[in-house]
């Protein structure tokens, strides 16, 4: 059995089917993608410079809150102790307000 909760179980998405992408809503860029990003697999996204941190954080979790509607799951947000004094921490009525609310967000923050 699966310890997740029901309410938030999806259909899984697989390989071939048009719910395994995730559209990211930018025409070129999800035609440049195949349909957009794929779900189930490892993506990374970096920054050039020493203060992008929040804006590729901001970025990530943008995704991860489509990702989580599409999906009917939780989001996963492990983020470095050291990170988060560089990026700043989570606002959860902020997070709320752009779709990832508190219910549906699991953090984790590591040494």
């Amino acid at each position: 059995g699966s310890n997740r909760p029901t309410s938030l179980e999806g259909p899984p998405a697989l390989a071939g089917d048009a719910a395994a992408c995730l559209p990211l809503g930018v025409p070129e860029v999800d035609e440049r993608l195949g349909g957009g990003l794929m779900l189930g697999a490892l993506h990374e996204a970096s920054v050039r410079g020493p203060r992008g941190e929040g804006a590729l954080m901001a970025f990530g979790l943008a995704v991860a809150a489509r990702a989580g509607r599409q999906l009917r799951r939780p989001v996963l947000v492990v983020q470095q102790d050291l990170a988060m004094l560089e990026a700043g921490t989570l606002y959860g009525p902020g997070l709320a307000a752009r779709g990832l609310p508190e219910a549906r967000l699991v953090l984790e923050r590591v040494r």
